[in-house]
């Protein structure tokens, strides 16, 4: 169970921001006490945060694309996958 992140502050909304680890983009939704007291943008933060996981009977998954390019040919993307 994730305990703290300690990264860079990427993106901040009332609701939730989003915290770089290592280039690793976590989402963490906020309160508006603690929305307040985060520095600004692009400024180092740690965070202690409380993991809730809760399992459901059927997954969906939203499909988001890994990369584009449009000039590649079936065969050297399939070397890139």
């Amino acid at each position: 169970m994730i305990a703290r992140l300690t990264g860079v502050l990427e993106e901040k909304t009332p609701d939730y921001l989003v915290v770089n680890v290592n280039g690793v983009g976590y989402q963490v939704f906020v309160s508006l006490q603690t929305f307040y007291r985060l520095p600004a943008l692009h400024e180092r933060v740690t965070l202690h945060v409380h993991t809730h996981l809760r399992e459901e009977a059927s997954w969906k998954r939203r499909k988001k694309p890994v990369f584009s390019c449009s000039r590649a040919s079936p065969a050297s993307a399939r070397v890139w996958l």
